[in-house]
């Protein structure tokens, strides 16, 4: 995974900044889960093949005077290549994840799972949510102009304090014929 691209995951950073500060633990899931899906919203301008750091190298972006956090990443294995992220703000929370990307080329396009720890920890409410990533195909790889769909389901599920809590969101799978289901997600919370 690129370092650049898992720096811009924090685009939306103020959702964890709100989510940090209410002690309503369905709005700080709700924020956190939108959070996770904001994440992809550069996603269908990536289409280009991701950089490939060495192994062992590292990234630190420091963000912190204009908005409130900082990272560092380092590429922990090669082949296949892994990256582990550790954020923190100043606002009241962290994360840290371990990145790793397998795919398969299909015939006409290539699906990519990523396989992934994500863990957002809460320091005021002492609350931790851990998530997982959609998948996602890229489609036009002979011909045509490319494009990303994102499918499957993320799952933020509660720990610690928040425990037996999670929220669901399902990548609904873009159709040829029905433009008006293109780029559509459902969610719901639940305690």
């Amino acid at each position: 995974m690129h370092f650049f691209r898992a720096a811009e995951d924090f685009e939306y950073s103020e959702l964890l900044d709100q989510a940090a500060k209410t002690d309503d633990i369905a709005e700080q899931l709700a924020l956190t889960t939108a959070f996770t899906m904001s994440t992809y919203s550069t996603v269908s301008e990536r289409i280009a093949k991701l950089f490939n750091p060495l192994l062992g190298e590292t990234y630190e972006c420091d963000r912190m005077t204009e908005m409130g956090w900082r990272l560092i990443s380092e590429q922990v294995s090669h082949h296949p290549p892994v990256l582990a992220q550790y954020v923190e703000s100043k606002n009241g929370w962290k994360i840290s994840q371990q990145l790793m990307i397998e795919s398969k080329f299909r015939g006409k396009h290539v699906s990519a799972y990523a396989v992934a720890f994500s863990r957002i920890d809460f320091e005021d409410t002492g609350r931790s949510f851990i998530f997982n990533r959609p998948n996602f195909n890229v489609y036009n790889i002979i011909f045509g102009k490319l494009f990303v769909d994102l499918t499957g389901e993320v799952t933020v599920i509660g720990k610690k304090k928040a425990k037996g809590w999670k929220s669901t969101i399902t990548y609904i799978p873009m159709t040829f014929f029905q433009k008006e289901q293109q780029r559509l997600v459902k969610g719901e919370v639940i305690d």
